[in-house]
């Protein structure tokens, strides 16, 4: 096993997981069951087990198995690893398992014979290219290729830097516009020490080290590989450092690659702000408000940049809109309060503080 890549393969080390199963009355306690259980065939297994209705699936109900023991029969039982593809541009990784072999389709293919070579160190595409050939065409047959989905809901900012910090590092493939279709065997080196100075950047950021987080940020904002938390985590970064101009250029490259993250269109906006430029900062929040209506923060940012700019009337519109969206937040009611003072509404104001 190599550290650190085992989201990109679909060696057993990465595909074997455990599954223990509990159901008092219906299952022995301690039985271990063998052969191949296929994430497919969890939910029928579930349901009859539960003694729930059937419904249409692509597994296979394992519960007798499970009740009475024995071995699962290693049928076909398909995999894919599109992370290298998508985040960094390789080539993606398709595989079949069945009746104790491996085939996983690849720029160098890849054919294991797994009951005699459990970790996958004997590559028999040559010796077995008959076995090879027949498991590559059943994977063709299998695979129809990627399906349109429903648009992506980023996480917040916090869960995607915690992710980062693990290695699940996103992109947009690479720099030069298109994917590089190389063998993931090939690039791991390049891989690992790409996750690991995101690692460490993410790390120093935490830290408050924003300088030395910007020296490794700045050097991956300009290698080919392109990653949307880089360009979110160097924005944050510059941010920080009052470098503002700079800071707007990494946030738009980030929304670029991730348009449907929140968060960066109000980091943007007080990028823009710290430029004096008003305008483009409130332009910024209505992007964002129209990606996200129910979020408050969006009003409340555009009340805050009214406020500093002396437009009371428009701040306490703005941060009025952001209460009625979060009735029970404590310090919105606070800052407007604030512009109420400011206008002369002392009884507004007073009224505002107590009821924060």
């Amino acid at each position: 096993e190599v550290s650190g890549i085992t989201q990109i393969f679909l060696y057993d080390s990465t595909l074997r997981v455990p599954l223990l199963v509990s159901r008092p009355g219906v299952l022995p306690v301690g039985l271990r069951v063998s052969g191949q259980f296929r994430s497919i065939d969890l939910l029928p297994t579930l349901l009859e087990l539960m003694s729930l209705p059937a419904v249409p699936a692509s597994g296979a109900s394992r519960a007798s198995v499970l009740r009475a023991g024995g071995r699962i029969p290693d049928n076909e039982s398909y995999a894919e690893s599109l992370f290298g593809n998508i985040h960094f541009g390789y080539a993606p990784l398709r595989a079949l398992r069945a009746e104790g072999w491996k085939y996983v389709e690849a720029p160098r293919p890849e054919g294991y014979n797994l009951r005699e070579d459990p970790r996958e160190a004997r590559n028999l595409m040559d010796s077995r290219a008959a076995v090879a050939e027949r498991m590559r065409a059943r994977l063709i047959a299998m695979d129809t290729g990627p399906k349109a989905g429903p648009a992506a809901v980023a996480p917040d900012a916090g869960t995607m830097e915690r992710l980062a910090a693990l290695g699940y590092v996103g992109g947009g493939a690479s720099r030069s516009g298109g994917a590089t279709g190389a063998d993931p065997k090939d690039k791991i080196h390049e891989f690992q020490a790409y996750t690991r100075d995101v690692q460490k950047a993410t790390r120093l950021f935490g830290e408050g080290d924003f300088d030395g987080a910007l020296v490794l940020l700045t050097r991956l904002g300009k290698s080919e590989i392109v990653s949307f938390e880089v360009q979110h985590l160097l924005g944050k970064s510059l941010l920080r450092k009052q470098r503002f101009a700079d800071a707007a250029s990494a946030f738009e490259e980030a929304l670029g690659l991730v348009p449907q993250f929140a968060e960066v269109y109000l980091e943007l906006a007080r990028a823009y702000a710290g430029q004096g430029k008003e305008i483009e900062a409130r332009g910024v929040l209505d992007r964002g408000r129209k990606l996200d209506p129910r979020n408050p923060a969006f009003d409340w940012e555009a009340g805050s940049l009214l406020h500093r700019a002396g437009d009371l009337a428009g701040a306490r519109s703005a941060l009025g809109a952001a209460l009625r969206l979060d009735p029970r937040n404590v310090r919105l009611r606070l800052a407007l309060s604030a512009v109420e003072r400011d206008a002369g509404d002392l009884p507004a104001a007073i009224a505002g503080v107590r009821e924060a």
